[in-house]
């Protein structure tokens, strides 16, 4: 069994890690300042204990060797007790050469840690003669005691300075650094952003606007970048979208050729018809007058199909808005498409309620709307059986709607997909059955119209509802 190895990171905003390394090397620099502080402190502790030892030493000890020297008990006792009130002073003894206790003093207190140290008591009146000694006890408890309470007030008075200035470092790091990047890293998401609306939006972050530094260049590196890629994309999206539209109105070609030949058809009729009644010196004005009738019907004909084609074939997105028939609208748009459901044996169906309601819209987009929404719904139905489209328009009253539905014989679509529907490039077709734009530009092309596209999962049968304002509300509006 193999284990596949993963790059997966924790996804850690700048602003905490810059939190991370603000109390990172605060603690550590208040953790150095106050050890060095606790070590000064100790230090100036031992220096005053080892000037009490001098003192002790040059005044005390002159007072003990004449007092030793001439046995007075008294005297010696008075200057032991006098001494051992020092604070670290914890006993104080005087021995003599063969190491005999003479006489001492000590406090009745419990230290956990002591030293001794000696001193030599010489014969006042030759003092190469060592004739005792002194062993002074003392203890660092209390210098212990009294730095660790000095350590606390250092920690926490450093403490605070560090969330102080760790405050206000993260304050000016989010406002002048944090909030640059994040801004930059949410607009550069936005397709319609502008260099422009950076630069005015960018002041609130950053005031000092002629300066620059190093995210001003990253900034407009970036900025550069994103334009280029824009332009780029559009373009792309453009010409992927131009190709859409014409692949939709591939599909129906051969409906649409089999729509030209037969009034080309009775155009060929109608010459041989000519030909014959010539022949036959029979040419009246009534029968030019019929046969000319009928030419001009199958020319219209011929024509309205061209026009179509030549109107559904390109961008109508700069169309002024113009109120039309739907009844008309959806006619001459099925007038491209009926000849190649009849060859799929698509049933076909619509309805529209009122017959005269209108609609404003661009027409050449709608048209597009209704081709791509009818050509999505016969490539789904493909395989069943039994296979149909409905559409139907009616006025919704109380939503003031135009509601535009087609329903077709499929079953629905599955829940997890149908947020991808309308995603551009994504398709459940086989690979070269369809491009994954047809649901996308007619989505685009909704809410271009101020409307909305949605799927009812209400219905027993695949349903898309699209919901255009009213005549009366765009116009108010």
């Amino acid at each position: 069994m193999t284990h596949s190895t993963s790059n997966s990171k924790i996804n850690l905003s700048i602003s905490k890690k810059l939190l991370m390394l603000v109390l990172f090397t605060s603690t550590l620099a208040t953790t150095v300042s106050s050890l060095f502080q606790i070590a000064m402190e100790y230090k100036v502790a031992k220096d005053s204990q080892y000037s009490e030892f001098s003192v002790f030493e040059s005044s005390a000890i002159p007072g003990m060797q004449n007092s030793f020297w001439s046995y007075n008990d008294q005297a010696l006792n008075d200057q032991l007790s006098s001494s051992i009130t020092n604070l670290d002073f914890v006993k104080i003894q005087i021995l003599d050469e063969s190491k005999k206790v003479i006489a001492q003093k000590s406090k009745d207190i419990k230290v956990h840690h002591s030293e001794t140290r000696v001193f030599s008591l010489k014969n006042p009146h030759n003092d190469k003669e060592t004739i005792g000694s002194v062993e002074l006890t003392f203890t660092n408890d209390f210098i212990v005691e009294e730095l660790w309470r000095k350590s606390m007030w250092i920690v926490i008075a450093n403490f605070i300075k560090t969330m102080i200035v760790s405050g206000i470092l993260m304050n000016l790091f989010n406002r002048y650094i944090v909030n640059r990047l994040n801004f930059l890293s949410k607009n550069l998401e936005d397709p319609n952003w502008s260099e422009s609306e950076a630069q005015d939006v960018q002041r609130q972050f950053w005031p000092y606007t002629n300066t620059d530094d190093e995210i001003s260049r990253i900034e407009a590196a970036l900025i550069e970048a994103h334009t280029a890629i824009r332009q780029r994309t559009q373009g792309l999206k453009d010409s992927a979208m131009g190709s859409a539209r014409l692949a939709e109105l591939g599909i129906f070609a051969s409906g649409i050729s089999h729509e030209i030949n037969n009034p080309l058809s009775i155009i060929a009729g109608n010459i041989q018809s000519f030909d014959r009644h010539i022949s036959a010196n029979s040419l009246t004005p009534e029968v030019v007058k019929k046969v000319s009738d009928r030419t001009l019907n199958a020319v219209t004909r011929i024509k309205k199909i061209i026009a179509g084609l030549s109107s559904l074939s390109r961008d109508g997105g700069s169309d002024p808005m113009e109120t039309v028939q739907v009844q008309n609208l959806l006619q001459d748009t099925l007038n491209l498409c009926e000849a190649t459901l009849k060859g799929r044996n698509v049933n076909f169906e619509f309805k529209v309620e009122p017959p005269d309601l209108s609609l404003e819209c661009k027409t050449v987009q709608f048209s597009q709307i209704i081709l791509n929404l009818i050509n999505n719904a016969a490539d789904a139905i493909e395989g069943s059986d039994d296979k149909w489209i409905k559409i139907h328009f009616y006025h919704d009253q109380v939503a003031k709607n135009v509601v535009f539905t087609i329903t077709d014989s499929g079953h629905g679509i599955p829940a997890k997909i149908q947020e991808k529907i309308f995603v551009p490039f994504f398709t459940t077709k086989p690979v070269g059955k369809g491009t994954g734009l047809g649901l996308a530009i007619v989505h685009g092309m909704i809410q271009a119209h101020g409307g909305s596209i949605s799927i009812n999962n209400q219905s027993k049968n695949t349903q898309f509802v699209i919901r255009l304002p009213a005549q009366e509300l765009r116009n108010a509006a």
